[in-house]
């Protein structure tokens, strides 16, 4: 648990960062905030002489003020709250209230009482990846969230038949890597029962951004070379010199090197059809 002086300091900055965006006639504003996952959101209903409305967009010094608190307030055994709700008056007084049991869901219309009038599912793969984040003792953890756990870890994914080509492939160190994010997302998709065959190029793509995002060049042209190795990309001169510079740098810079990762799509995207088809024909 944080320091009560800290908490209730940031607190009072979210309380004038919520204040100095309102305009006019304004005498109460009702503001919700849910992170989970590295997302979030804050909506907010204002009540001024012309009745209650949607309040304006938070900036992102409000999210970022929020995002500390529920950080700051985190305890070592019971985590931290899972959505907050702030009652701001134009006198300055404020009150906060903190959800830390029940399940969250992303706001679309508050309510001036805390509750949400309107709102959208957070799916299981998030609040999973958000307990991980900010866990809890078993003695601390909703009922619920156990058994979103529990469903998680029962999830076993097939193995595709590998030939010895592919076999290699994903025994390789660095290529065992991209094979265990994409299975990690095809964990989150088999959970959230959104797994869609179709959608395995769009996968493809989304664990090759991870991927690139995360690695330096030099990690880049190692898998490369070793899909070059195996026959799964055609033979061509790679990027030489130092690529000890982020992927994303060097994309930027060199065409050479966004050649090769062009040529490592397909590798990327061939590797989740095959996972996809081995869980599609499980189930």
């Amino acid at each position: 648990m944080g320091d009560l002086r800290s908490e209730h300091e940031i607190e009072n900055r979210i309380a004038l960062l919520t204040f100095d965006r309102l305009t006019g006639d304004w005498s109460d504003v009702a503001v919700y905030f849910v992170e989970c996952a590295q997302s979030s959101q804050i909506e907010s209903t204002v009540i001024d002489g012309t009745g209650s409305h949607q309040g304006p967009p938070a900036d992102g010094d409000s999210y970022s003020a929020w995002e500390e608190l529920r950080h700051e307030m985190t305890d070592p055994l019971k985590g931290t709250w899972y959505s907050a709700f702030l009652l701001l008056s134009k006198t300055g007084q404020y009150r906060f209230v903190y959800n830390y049991d029940d399940r969250p869901s992303w706001p679309v219309e508050v309510g001036m009482d805390g509750s949400l009038v309107r709102s959208l599912p957070i799916s299981a793969s998030a609040l999973v990846e958000d307990a991980q984040a900010f866990p809890r003792a078993a003695e601390y953890e909703p009922e619920w969230m156990t058994g979103i756990r529990e469903k998680s870890a029962q999830i076993v994914l097939a193995d595709p038949d590998w030939d010895d080509q592919w076999q290699q492939l994903v025994e390789n160190q660095g290529w065992g890597i991209v094979d265990a994010t994409l299975q990690t997302e095809i964990k989150s998709l088999v959970l959230d029962d959104v797994l869609d065959p179709g959608e395995a190029q769009a996968l493809a793509r989304q664990v090759f951004t991870q991927i690139v995002s995360s690695t330096a060049g030099n990690q880049m042209r190692y898998l490369a070379r070793a899909a070059m190795g195996l026959g799964l990309v055609e033979q061509y001169d790679l990027p030489s010199g130092d690529l000890t510079a982020d992927s994303w740098d060097l994309l930027e810079e060199s065409s050479e090197f966004a050649r090769m990762l062009e040529m490592l799509v397909p590798v990327f995207t061939e590797l989740t059809e095959r996972r996809i088809r081995a869980q599609t024909r499980q189930r």
